[in-house]
């Protein structure tokens, strides 16, 4: 296996274990958590209102939650990447929406059948790549500190 070919598969590998182990659920928002990371769905007057502040807007926003009174909700969202790119710390806009603006509100929660299952691909994939790598520089004439006619063997599960 080539390297470049091993950084891919690193890369995808990376890709899935970051989105693969959470999952949204939909709550109140008097049960979610100050500081938690939530998506709001919002109905269509509100998303146009924010798209011109905001800029382009599909109908969702992805926030930390702040607060929740009766008939508003206060969210921490994140500034787009063009504009707090200049600064070290991640710049959010602190929006205050009325509850009958936000059609549905979900919490991110990790997903630990996803974990598992992501953690262990994870694993088969780099016994993969381990095999792969020992493998290829065997057939190409170097050594790998066995005596000849000897296979390395790579224990993946202690």
């Amino acid at each position: 296996m080539s390297m470049p070919n091993a950084r891919a598969w690193i890369a995808a590998a990376t890709l899935a274990a970051n989105t693969a182990c959470y999952s949204y659920s939909v709550v109140r928002p008097t049960d979610v958590p100050a500081g938690a990371p939530v998506r709001a769905e919002l109905v269509r007057d509100a998303a146009a209102r924010l798209a011109e502040r905001r800029g382009r807007m599909d109908g969702t926003l992805s926030a930390r939650f702040v607060a929740a009174t009766a008939d508003t909700l206060v969210l921490d969202v994140l500034y787009p990447r063009d504009l707090s790119a200049a600064t070290a710390q991640p710049l959010y806009d602190r929006l205050e929406l009325a509850t009958s603006e936000v059609r549905r509100l979900e919490v991110q929660r990790l997903n630990r059948g996803r974990t598992a299952a992501v953690a262990g691909l994870g694993a088969a994939a780099a016994a993969v790549l381990v095999a792969a790598l020992f493998g290829e520089h065997e057939h190409a004439g170097g050594t790998n500190g066995t005596k000849p006619g000897n296979k390395l063997v790579v224990p993946v599960f202690p």
